[in-house]
């Protein structure tokens, strides 16, 4: 339970047990693979848990974390034809996986090793504007012409 509030969300927390069998958790640490984390900074969300359990089960855990997720001019071809089809993601090729999709795969969990931990703070001292960038050459990839 979440508000503004804190005098309601007690109430409520009180009239619950009354009507329904319930048990009350205390603050929110895990929910749905995602973790959270407070501080006087405000709340940490993450998911340092899955990340880490993800570079053990590829067998990554002695391997050197990689600075970029990707070669900058990294491109991914099909299987069937073996010709570049355009920079893509990588989750377009699963159905057809080479050797170069999964290289490229254990790339991407290697860089995520660098900072398993890494997440989105949601401020308490200031409301903040989440800020996204993304690099897309469209004019590169046939497909999407």
């Amino acid at each position: 339970m979440t508000g503004i509030d804190l005098d309601l969300i007690e109430e409520t927390k009180l009239r619950l047990p009354k009507a329904f069998k319930i048990k009350d958790l205390g603050g929110l640490r895990y929910f749905l693979g995602l973790e959270f984390s407070r501080s006087g900074k405000g709340i940490l969300m993450n998911q340092r848990k899955y990340a880490l359990e993800l570079i053990a089960d590829v067998g990554l855990s002695a391997a050197k974390p990689s600075w970029t997720p990707l070669d900058n001019n990294q491109k991914f071809t099909t299987k069937e034809l073996d010709e570049v089809t355009g920079k893509k993601t990588l989750s377009q090729f699963l159905q057809q996986l080479k050797k170069s999709h999964w290289e490229a795969a254990l790339r991407v969990v290697r860089y995520v090793k660098r900072e398993p931990g890494l997440g989105i703070l949601m401020s308490s001292k200031k409301p903040e504007k989440l800020k996204a960038y993304c690099v897309a050459d469209w004019a590169s990839c046939p497909n999407t012409l």
